[in-house]
């Protein structure tokens, strides 16, 4: 099968915050003899709105954050920010709008605090010629502690005996912190809050976190979505009375949507799912 999603780098620089994100009729599929992912699928968020979709494994959710960051190409329709087209935009500038949390996703081994910085130009090159001031460095350091506190991650500091000095796995030092699964999740979670930008995107973000994390992550989120546009791609329903709306996709297609009251009381297939939810967490 031939591969065809050429991605062409936009003329113009998003310099703006996000206001609004809108999918228009959009539909992906790789290849032309593979089947669609998504399906025509329409929808639109207002800053500060919070977004969640949700739906089963394989229904399209990632594939959707992906098309949105420029990953993919869509086949058919449009996705627009602030009303204009994401193609005429850089890659650079669209993403460099957003704070993204993948499931999954890998941290770096470098020092608890380059985990926090590496992505961000300008700190990097400060940081790289020593041309920070001792209230500045302060003022970073103090954000970073603030996000990494937020994710619960105090069993991480408690190992890190040189603070935001301390390097993140031992490919290449002795004395790295070798992380867990949970502890690595938490780390990436906290380095997507740290990120200050104008939309934030979290990818089942509570998937393998205990249940005390799982609580602080999501008064974090709460904190956020007053001045923040945020998109929450879960599983998980029971945590959703915060959606300002809330998508369900099903293989690929939109199957319902509508505030989180709305959807119970449906008795559509959200409230299906998430009465399955409720009753499988009660009786493990």
């Amino acid at each position: 099968m031939e591969w065809r999603n050429t991605i062409v780098d936009g003329p113009q620089v998003l310099e703006a915050p996000i206001e609004s994100i809108e999918f228009s009729h959009v539909s992906f599929r790789y290849t032309d003899e593979d089947p669609l992912i998504l399906n025509d699928i329409s929808f639109k968020v207002i800053t500060p709105e919070t977004l969640a979709i949700v739906g089963v494994n394989g229904s399209g959710k990632s594939t959707l954050i992906k098309l949105l960051l420029r990953m993919y190409e869509p086949t058919n329709g449009v996705i627009l920010i602030n009303g204009e087209d994401i193609k005429i935009f850089s890659i650079e500038s669209l993403r460099s709008q957003f704070s993204v949390y993948f499931q999954g996703m890998l941290n770096f081994p470098t020092s608890l605090r380059e985990n926090f910085t590496i992505g961000d130009r300008r700190i990097c090159d400060k940081l790289a010629q020593n041309d920070f001031t001792d209230t500045e460095r302060q003022e970073l350091d103090e954000r970073i502690l603030l996000a990494l506190k937020a994710c619960n991650t105090s069993d991480i500091l408690a190992r890190a005996i040189l603070g935001l000095d301390h390097p993140v796995s031992r490919l290449f030092d002795a004395t790295g912190l070798e992380l867990s699964a949970g502890q690595n999740q938490k780390l990436a979670i906290a380095r997507a809050l740290f990120r200050d930008h104008s939309s934030l995107i979290l990818d089942e973000p509570t998937a393998s976190l205990d249940a005390e994390t799982e609580f602080t992550i999501w008064q974090m989120i709460r904190q956020k979505k007053e001045e923040k546009l945020i998109i929450l791609v879960t599983q998980k329903l029971t945590n959703l009375q915060m959606a300002d709306k809330i998508i369900l996709i099903e293989r690929g297609r939109i199957l319902e949507s509508g505030s989180y009251k709305e959807l119970l009381m449906n008795n559509g297939k959200f409230s299906e799912l998430y009465c399955y939810q409720q009753n499988n967490v009660g009786s493990s």
